[in-house]
């Protein structure tokens, strides 16, 4: 029930990327969120497979930060070196303006359902996921910043391509 994200994504926030890019002006939904990075859900399964503390069990998967919708806009657009005016708007009118603008624009950045299954605020523990498989997921800037690196999204620093305030990968 909570995004997943990671290299590769042409799903849950290729849509946020684009619409940060476009628009000097965002307007935004009022929810909370967990996204999980691809890599702490390979993890996980890796955790579970022949555990016996984990048989016959099901687990939510969120990721290790539970984050706002306008604060992810805001992320995302410091990433890209982007100055963004993010406008929180209550979830009613942003769903209209949402079917009003996939009405006009032949190829929208962003969808109705899309932006609707985000209204929903998934605030999830980490109790049961740490104790029987000692899930550690990172926290979502961290996430973010890799896969945006990955991804080329993030503001060049002299000559490498890593976010400003942030150490490139060791690798």
């Amino acid at each position: 029930p909570t995004p997943v994200y990671g290299k590769g994504d042409d799903k849950n926030f290729i849509s946020v990327w684009e619409t940060v890019r476009k628009f000097p002006i965002i307007p935004a939904i009022r929810c909370i969120m967990q996204p999980v990075y691809v890599g702490d859900v390979v993890k996980a399964i890796l955790g579970v497979m022949e555990n016996p503390k984990t048989s016959r069990k099901e687990y939510n998967l969120p990721g290790g930060s539970i984050v706002s919708f306008d604060g992810i806009l805001r992320f995302t657009a410091k990433q890209m070196g982007l100055r963004r005016w993010v406008m929180t708007l209550p979830n009613a009118l942003m769903l209209a303006m949402i079917r009003v603008y996939e009405a006009i624009v032949p190829h929208p950045a962003v969808r109705y359902y899309q932006v609707h299954k985000w209204t929903t605020n998934k605030e999830l523990s980490l109790d049961e996921q740490r104790r029987d498989f000692e899930y550690k997921p990172i926290d979502f800037e961290t996430g973010m910043a890799k896969t945006m690196r990955e991804a080329g999204l993030v503001r060049a620093a002299g000559n490498l391509n890593v976010a400003v305030g942030t150490a490139p990968d060791p690798q």
